[in-house]
């Protein structure tokens, strides 16, 4: 283990506020029965120290793989609100919260989950009603949103 790691960190205690479907879209325009998808992740993450809060906004976008435009077929972007007992004692320099990487990855399934039962609810009456958005390895994608958090813990993620 780093000293990094070693660090003595306070108690992390969060609950999720809210969950807001923020903005869905569908184009039936371009169906293809038996098409095959794919599906890409992005996200936006702010945070609010005063009112002790931290948002992950997760978009998952669905294309037809053959599609080189990748022109979307279901869009969604789902809010995630957290609240994070004391953020202010997880801010490092550059002001940003360290939140440790297992609630991390807690939060970004959470978001998933979230975004998988959201886009089951808004497709349901659309053609692509039998879509859902796939099981994911949560770690794997923390560390895709999350590089820089996992720079010096690539050793102890591995063993």
């Amino acid at each position: 283990m780093s000293q990094q790691q070693m660090i003595e960190q306070p108690p992390f205690e969060m609950n999720i506020v809210r969950v807001i479907d923020l903005a869905f879209s569908v184009n039936e325009k371009i169906f293809k029965l038996n098409a095959q998808i794919e599906v890409i992740f992005t996200h936006r993450t702010s945070w609010s120290v005063e009112n002790n809060m931290f948002v992950i906004d997760l978009n998952s976008t669905i294309h037809y793989k053959d599609d080189t435009t990748k022109t979307p077929i279901i869009s969604l972007t789902v809010q995630n609100i957290f609240s994070v007992k004391n953020l202010q004692d997880f801010i490092i320099e550059n002001g940003e919260p360290q939140i440790p990487i297992n609630a991390l990855v807690t939060m970004v399934s959470l978001c998933v989950s979230h975004s998988r039962a959201l886009m089951a609810k808004n497709c349901a009456g659309t053609i692509y009603k039998g879509i859902l958005l796939p099981l994911i390895n949560p770690l794997e994608m923390t560390q895709s949103f999350y590089k820089n958090r996992f720079e010096n813990i690539s050793a102890v993620i591995e063993e």
